[in-house]
């Protein structure tokens, strides 16, 4: 934490040296001579996920490559007993029993194990590296409910206690796949969370041609999943919720997922993806120059309808890190959101503006509208509405440089667009 608190206060030598002592701490913790250490404390499992993520989000190429080895030990930490029978029936319904103190030492690990699942969700869908662990394969239960965890007292702890089955992420997955009633998530926004990074993780699959060896699944469910799960979390827009709302972090990672899971559905970015591993703005420069072929659809304008959204949210309250739109995993989000939109806008400007459908034609206007509330130059505004949406985001991304990666991210946007556009 003291090295990410020096980085976030820019003093990355700081924040250099006290990540290499938090990592050989932390690792001497887990690996010993015996060999390593799997169960572990929450504090330990939370330590790893923090050196781990300063490296990936910090770089260079080489501590990236590191830290991706660390997510095997990372998963392995995170997914003890969880598929054993033992954790199978351990938690089939509420022990109405158990004292504040044990259910909140247990729910502390459950909700842990998620977090680094969750992490791990992240890094699949900003690098398209592949999953240490299948999220499916996971037999935890899923997280309690918000008004139950926040609660600071044993007796308004047991007043907000409610008993019921307790339900396997599995189990919840596939009620979003293949249920007409899926679990019910209203009062559990990391749960949704949880289930969306899932939903991502298998589309990954799908898009590999290993989703599930046994059965084949069409585009189709996903779709209909996102839309239940979309209704069933209820989080509303980012435009409804202010970015400093206690909601927001939750809420905008969860739009920002959403949009991300609907265009993985359209293209696969996967090169350009992995190119951002190594830490080079030339390769990821180059990666975006290549892009990825995308097929005129309803689905593809409708993704391009959605990326232009996280554009206008991060235009209208700019990337502050410590608002909910300032997060890395929502800016890599929506980095990811905005280069699908200059490559559909890319394609479209390609055929003539006659063959345009009516749902395209809004949709280019719509963005037509959102870049004119940037201050382009005037040479900037004179491109190709692909070109103008890459240098206008190469402006409002400007906040978002607290992480080498982000900073690397920019540079190579930037001269993507300089080099695609160099009148």
């Amino acid at each position: 934490m003291a090295a990410c608190g020096a980085k976030y206060l820019r003093k990355p030598d700081l924040a250099r040296s006290l990540h290499k002592v938090a990592r050989k701490v932390t690792l001497s913790q887990i690996r010993t001579p015996d060999g390593v250490r799997i169960e572990q404390a929450p504090s330990v499992i939370l330590a790893l996920l923090i050196v781990t993520g300063f490296s990936l989000w910090n770089g260079p190429a080489d501590a990236c490559r590191e830290a991706m080895l660390d997510n095997v030990l990372l998963a392995e930490l995170s997914c003890l007993e969880t598929n054993s029978e033992q954790d199978d029936n351990a938690y089939t319904y509420m022990d109405t029993e158990a004292s504040w103190k044990v259910w909140a030492e247990r729910e502390t690990m459950i909700r842990t194990r998620y977090s680094v699942l969750q992490f791990l969700g992240v890094i699949t869908a900003a690098f398209d590296a592949p999953p240490p662990i299948r999220f499916s394969d996971v037999k935890l239960p899923l997280p309690c409910t918000e008004a139950e965890w926040i609660e600071t007292s044993a007796r308004d702890w047991a007043r907000s206690r409610r008993p019921t089955a307790s339900t396997s992420l599995k189990d919840a997955v596939d009620g979003f796949l293949r249920s007409s009633a899926p679990t019910s998530i209203l009062d559990r926004p990391f749960t949704a969370i949880i289930i969306l990074h899932t939903l991502i993780q298998q589309i990954w699959y799908w898009r590999q041609g290993s989703w599930n060896g046994n059965r084949a699944l069409e585009v189709g469910p996903f779709r209909n999943a996102l839309d239940k799960l979309e209704s069933a979390a209820n989080f509303g827009s980012e435009s409804t919720i202010s970015p400093y709302n206690s909601r927001a972090s939750l809420a905008y990672s969860f739009q920002s997922l959403l949009r991300l899971a609907r265009t993985h559905l359209c293209v696969s970015m996967g090169k350009c993806l992995s190119a951002c591993k190594t830490h080079d703005v030339s390769k990821i420069s180059q990666a975006i120059m290549v892009g990825f072929p995308i097929e005129r659809s309803i689905e593809a304008s409708r993704a391009a309808l959605s990326a232009t959204q996280s554009f206008a949210v991060l235009l209208k309250f700019e990337a502050v890190h410590t608002s909910g739109c300032g997060t890395l995993p929502y800016i890599f989000n929506t980095f990811q959101s905005v280069l699908y939109l200059i490559k559909w806008l890319e394609s479209m400007e390609k055929v003539p503006a006659i063959t345009w459908t009516e749902h395209e034609s809004e949709t280019i206007s719509l963005i037509e509208s959102t870049v004119k509330e940037v201050e382009l130059r005037p040479e900037q505004a004179m491109v190709p509405l692909s070109g103008q949406v890459a240098f206008a985001c190469v402006i409002i991304f400007k906040g978002a440089s607290t992480w080498d990666l982000q900073t690397l991210l920019l540079k190579a946007l930037y001269e993507y667009a300089t080099k695609s556009y160099p009148d």
